[in-house]
């Protein structure tokens, strides 16, 4: 996998002020308002410039006018004015983490009408960052990246936004279909060089300062390499207090950096290493042992505020979305690597998730997941392949035996 693919889990939205402006694009004058998400600038209006290799949605003039042209990947790659770009999927990462991760930044991102309804729900969104997405494509919207697939040459990836979700999928699709671009003023370069240096700040700054001062943890020291981890005891349990970070095979450090970032937040393991990786004495949770702790912190509607750590998740327009961490869980936000497609589900300062034993019923090949999102009090279950092409690399919290 390669570095700065992740989705930008460090965009510290509470930073940048979401500035708003013009833009001229001299070939035909044509006027776009733009935005300013998470420190960097896109058009909030898609490209609507007449390029070979374009086409207007149906081939109605009036879709045009209203949701912008559609290009053909190849044209999609020159078509931005210049000064501005196709956006790289890091651009793209950063614009989700940015609006709450994956299973929220639909709903953030689209207008708050003109979406068709899903059912007898809206499809409307509630644009809390000027993007102001609307369904070019009938119910849904597609917008070109600049990357093409890593395996399939003839596919280059999009990200999608649709009436019937609130999440965004990023996927690839052919090179020869038509969809929207949303130019973004910073280079490939510049968003790579702007997300490292914002996230690397994060790291040094969260080192230690997870811990509730007014808990008292326990400690174990695990013999294979000599770390020494704090304990917790919560109800009948005793948890590790910080991730595990024992540097198995099957585990990376965050992004592919070095041990600095590990030693803040753990190593990642893919499902089947995170099955046997707990030291002796401790094991992976269980579905009951998850449920056992949600239970004992006051029920899944409340334990993620009640689990998070007091610092390190970021704020947002002003709100902090830290936790109480009234039971010395201290638990840090992280990253999620999708092993295969070199993109991630959202970002530190966003969400936390840890593996847990219990496997799907459906399919062995996925195991269940415990996940917090910063803009949410509850935990959740998310299930992710621990196998294959497609696993995912996810933290571990080891229980005593």
């Amino acid at each position: 996998m390669r570095k700065a693919t992740i989705a930008l889990l460090v965009i510290c939205t509470a930073v940048f002020a979401q500035q708003k402006g013009t833009f001229t694009d001299e070939r035909d004058k044509k006027k776009y308002k733009t935005v300013n998400i998470g420190g960097f600038t896109w058009f909030a209006e898609n490209l609507s410039y007449n390029a070979e290799g374009s086409k207007c949605y149906e081939d109605k003039p009036a879709n045009c006018t209203k949701y912008g042209r559609l290009y053909n990947w190849e044209t999609a790659k020159t078509a931005c004015p210049s000064g501005w770009n196709l956006p790289v999927k890091e651009g793209w990462d950063a614009l989700k983490a940015s609006a709450g991760g994956i299973d929220i930044a639909g709903k953030k991102l689209k207008a708050k009408s003109g979406w068709p309804k899903n059912g007898n729900k809206s499809g409307n969104g509630t644009d809390d960052f000027g993007f102001s997405a609307l369904p070019s494509l009938g119910d849904y919207s597609n917008w070109w990246n600049a990357d093409e697939h890593e395996k399939h040459k003839n596919s280059a990836w999009i990200l999608n936004v649709a009436a019937a979700t609130e999440k965004t999928g990023q996927v690839a699709q052919y090179k020869s279909n038509f969809y929207s671009i949303r130019c973004l003023q910073e280079t490939a370069e510049e968003v790579k060089a702007k997300v490292d240096s914002i996230k690397k700040a994060h790291f040094e700054a969260a080192v230690g300062k997870q811990f509730n001062p007014k808990i008292k943890y326990g400690s174990m020291t695990d013999e294979r390499n000599q770390i020494t981890y704090k304990t917790i005891k919560i109800g009948k349990q005793t948890w590790f207090a910080e991730n595990l970070n024992y540097n198995e095979k099957g585990s990376k450090c965050y992004n592919d950096y070095d041990d600095s970032y590990c030693k803040i937040n753990g190593r990642q393991y893919d499902g089947e290493t995170a099955m046997k990786v707990c030291p002796s004495g401790w094991h992976l949770p269980s579905k009951e042992e998850w449920d056992a702790l949600i239970a004992s912190v006051g029920g899944e509607k409340i334990a993620g505020k009640k689990l998070k750590a007091k610092s390190g998740w970021e704020a947002d327009g002003g709100k902090s979305y830290n936790g109480t961490d009234d039971f010395g869980f201290s638990a840090l936000p992280s990253d999620i690597f999708y092993s295969g497609v070199n993109f991630t589900t959202s970002g530190f300062g966003i969400i936390g998730g840890w593996w847990s034993t219990e496997t799907d019923e459906t399919n062995a090949k996925f195991a269940y997941s415990r996940e917090i999102n910063k803009y949410k009090d509850v935990v959740e279950k998310s299930v992710r392949p621990k196998d294959g092409s497609q696993k995912n690399y996810v933290h571990v919290r080891c229980v005593q035996d």
